[in-house]
């Protein structure tokens, strides 16, 4: 399999680690230094999950990356299953899925739907480790359980650099000692002791020649210091970088802050150098156009040649995930481990043999006694290590080769490590708090079980667009329902930094380690009131907050107008227009586009865009416009539509040609929006655009169940559970409102799925039917279900989400299922109860066994409905 996607033999630990993932050996550790091809452990769990292994495999970073090797890595396994060499393995182990998990975006979790194949969850420690309690960053709180039950079972997860993730690797250990089902095996470059159940590399490693060649190369290091003035510190690093021109045509430049990171590179433009700014903190869809540019001349193996010197200058993200290769480098001073990583990125081949370094170490601020001051990003760590490093130099010159530094090491010892941050202790009461979710859950800060009690830093996701007027925040809600998030189009920010800059305050420090703990949350007494931000959590959960009120994990979308990004990412002194790329980013996606028809977003129509504008306002004339004792004139709605179709037909763009022809045109607050085939969730019922009877729905989920949940030990309580859930669709005001109408609900035969295909039908038709506020049909299902089995009514009562433990409450105390929901029901200690024996990720996978057969079942009602 290695040989058939990578063209080359696996190195002799990589052979080791799939054998031993493969027969069931365990090992808990890889310790190999960079450039050894740690990231081929995905190909050994991918492997393994083959022949038995776990299904759902997590390659884990506590980084922003900007390269990600892993997932791109991963996607080649899964390219590379359609080779015919590969056909056997492939019938084996079926489809691969591989996500990048950086940042959530309510909605935008399609992934999670297919819990049956075999999963490569690319993640930063956020992102899994609040998924695995409960309380997913960027998860709505009705799918919370989902992606717990989707993580918490059957799940490989692999940490890299796991020196600097103590305090998530003992909350994965002590979640598995209340019943969640992972293994885990940690993988560092830079080992600080010998774990009995590791991989290292042998001697048959250390003679290959591929790496014996990388662990041989030398990279002479000059220390240099510094004022701790910013502006000093950005001369001297612009200088050094310049200097190392002659002899080098890739230069990194590697600083522990975006900010200076941005200063750099405006000091090198300046000098009319090339200069590429590399962050973590950046759009996933910008950091992809920039990649697509610059990859190729800075990758890893690229052939080098002469040319224009570019200088690469990068923060912590170049560190780990980044298979980018650098013919000299500066970097700011940092703890001995961070510093090796970077140095994994100079010749990192082993092309050049000898390449040149400098390390700049701006000097501290001193306390009363003369003492330094913990820096604010690596406390004491950085302090120590540039006493280490002048006292193992020769001449002010130290070789960070790998094989060099270890001999160095073995020598004279290692600086004093820093300290590592503990999690405090997660305990049963905790977990049974944890998962409870629902709208209604508690909010709970979870972000020292991830990276450590103490004063730490978790991000938000912001987005913006360039349709929400900032003179009309209350009507950002419904401008925004019709072009839902997408997670490309988000960055991800501290939550200290978010507000400062919503509130005008001073900017602070931004790096790219996350969680890292060197500033505290801005002080209530600066939050003042200011312009609202819209935060988003579902489209039934959208709200106009305050930047004070703002919480960690919370997705924000805000007008471009605000300014704050450019195209290399965070950019908080701009006060240009962000661009709006949200249709680029549903495109890429390859599903259910929706194209926003407005002013400054319609400059892709070319020559015909004032020809479509025109367009466009005749369709809302048409629609607003009255005629007296007529109403609306559906002659001329019919000719505008028809009339723009017209003329939207012949546009050649990807927008236009991804729909196929087939598309619904909507009016919303800023103008028109395209929406193809879309299924939404309005009240929490899907609604797919495909008129479907209740029985068929019914059959075609237990069907799925069959094929999804097979071989489950609890199968026949899982199929009980499909054949009733939605029985609580016969409710005559349901009805109504699937139909449209009483009279032709009174007709029949009973839906599950109404046919309406535009939102502003489904809303109509929800007040039409004065379906009472709170009602819920999967309550009414068992009111008029003779089910007895505990398992099989929480099932059906939880499969939109609610009931852990609580219910919306009903305005119509006499509908059907209100008395399931209301105190001393038995609902609630039916929920603890089936949590205690069976665990909470146990249950909550079974849930998501239901709600993903659910889900698919209602996508290929609509698939068929399309054919």
């Amino acid at each position: 399999m290695f040989r058939t996607i990578h063209g080359y033999e696996p190195f002799p630990w990589q052979a080791e680690a799939a054998h031993r993932l493969t027969s069931g050996e365990k090992f808990n550790a890889v310790n190999v230094p960079t450039a050894s091809g740690k990231t081929s452990m995905i190909d050994a769990a991918v492997f393994a999950a083959a022949h038995g292994g776990a299904r759902r495999i997590a390659f884990i970073i506590d980084r922003r990356v900007v390269v990600d090797e892993a997932y791109n890595r991963a996607q080649r396994i899964a390219n590379a299953l359609s080779e015919p060499a590969l056909d056997e393995f492939n019938q084996r182990i079926g489809p691969i899925q591989v996500v990048r998990l950086r940042g959530g975006v309510h909605g935008d979790d399609d992934w999670v739907l297919y819990p049956e194949r075999v999963t490569v969850l690319v993640s930063t420690v956020d992102q899994i480790g609040s998924r695995l309690l409960h309380r997913g960053y960027g998860v709505s709180t009705r799918m919370a359980p989902l992606h717990a039950g989707f993580v918490g079972n059957d799940a490989l997860y692999i940490v890299d650099e796991a020196h600097i993730s103590t305090p998530f690797i003992q909350t994965v250990q002590a979640s598995c000692r209340y019943g969640a089902n992972v293994r885990m095996i940690t993988m560092t470059a830079t080992p600080t002791e010998t774990d009995v159940d590791e991989i290292r590399l042998s001697k048959e490693d250390t003679s290959h020649p591929v790496l014996k060649k990388r662990l041989k190369s030398s990279k002479k290091a000059r220390l240099l210091n510094s004022s701790d003035a910013e502006k000093d510190f950005v001369k001297i690093a612009a200088a050094e970088a310049q200097n190392l021109v002659k002899d080098s045509r890739v230069i990194g430049v590697v600083v522990n802050r975006v900010d200076s990171a941005r200063r750099i590179q405006k000091a090198l433009i300046k000098q009319r150098h090339r200069a590429e700014l590399l962050t973590g903190r950046i759009r996933p869809y910008d950091r992809d156009q920039l990649m697509a540019r610059l990859f190729p001349e800075i990758r890893a193996g690229r052939n080098r040649t002469d040319g224009e010197p570019i200088f690469i200058v990068a923060t912590q993200t170049v560190e780990v995930g980044a298979d980018i290769d650098f013919d000299s480098l500066i970097t700011e001073a940092a703890p001995l481990d961070s510093l090796r990583q970077r140095f994994g990125r100079l010749d990192r081949m082993g092309e050049i043999r000898t390449a040149n370094a400098v390390i700049i170490y701006r000097d501290p601020k001193r306390d009363k006694k003369g003492s330094p001051v913990p820096d604010p990003i690596y406390g004491m760590a950085i302090h120590h290590t540039w006493e280490w490093l002048k006292q193992v130099a020769q001449d002010g010159v130290i070789d960070f080769g790998i094989t060099e530094l270890e001999k160095i090491i073995k020598k004279k010892g290692q600086p004093p490590p820093s300290e590592p941050a503990q999690a405090p202790a997660l305990l049963p009461p905790h977990i049974r708090l944890l998962s409870q979710t629902g709208p209604d859950a508690p909010r709970i800060d979870i972000s020292a079980w991830l990276h450590g009690a103490g004063n730490r830093a978790s991000d938000v996701s912001i987005i913006w667009r360039s349709d929400l007027p900032i003179e009309d925040p209350s009507s950002w809600n419904d401008i925004v329902k019709l072009q839902p998030p997408l997670t490309r189009e988000s960055l991800e920010i501290p939550l200290y930094a978010a507000q400062s800059w919503l509130l005008g305050l001073r900017q602070q420090y931004v790096t790219d380690i996350e969680g890292a703990n060197y500033l505290v949350s801005v002080p209530r007494s600066q939050l003042v009131e200011t312009l609202p931000v819209l935060r988003w959590r579902g489209p039934d959960d959208i709200a106009l907050v305050s930047p004070r009120d703002i919480q960690t994990g919370d997705t924000l979308i805000v007008p471009s107008l605000f300014g704050g990004c450019d195209d290399y990412g965070w950019n908080p002194n701009s006060k240009n227009p962000v661009t709006d790329v949200a249709e680029y980013c549903r495109l890429d996606r390859g599903k259910y586009l929706v194209i926003r028809l407005v002013p400054n977003l319609t400059n892709w129509l070319g020559s015909k865009e004032k020809q479509i504008s025109e367009a466009v306002t005749e369709v809302i004339a048409a629609e607003t416009e009255l005629v007296p004792e007529f109403g609306v004139d559906k002659d001329r709605v019919q000719f505008a539509h028809s009339t723009l179709r017209s003329l939207l037909a012949e546009i050649k763009h990807p927008f236009i040609d991804a729909f196929k022809g087939k598309f619904e045109i909507e009016r919303y607050p800023m103008g028109i929006v395209l929406r193809g085939r879309i299924i939404d969730e309005v009240n929490a019922t899907l609604h797919s655009g495909a008129r479907v009877e209740l029985q068929r729905h019914l059959e075609g989920v237990t069907r799925k169940i069959e094929l999804i949940a097979d071989g489950h030990h609890q199968l026949e309580r899982l199929k009980t559970a499909a054949k009733l859930h939605d029985k609580g669709k016969a409710e005559h005001r349901f009805q109504v409102m699937l139909y449209g109408n009483p009279i032709d609900a009174a007709a029949g035969p009973l839906l599950a799925k109404s046919g309406m295909r535009k939102l502003s039908e489904i809303y109509a038709a929800y007040a039409q039917a004065d379906i009472p506020k709170g009602f819920r049909h999967e309550l009414a299902s068992l009111s008029l279900s003779n089910e007895t089995d505990r398992l099989v009514r929480y099932l059906v009562g939880s499969h939109h989400g609610f009931g852990r433990p609580w219910f919306p409450p009903c305005a119509d105390p006499d509908a059907h299922g209100v008395e399931v929901a209301t105190l001393g029901s038995g609902w609630i200690e039916a929920f603890s109860a089936l949590k205690a024996e069976l665990g909470p990720w146990t249950l909550a996978e079974m849930e998501l066994l239901l709600r993903a057969s659910d889900a698919r079942q209602s996508i290929a009602e609509q698939e068929e409905f399309l054919a």
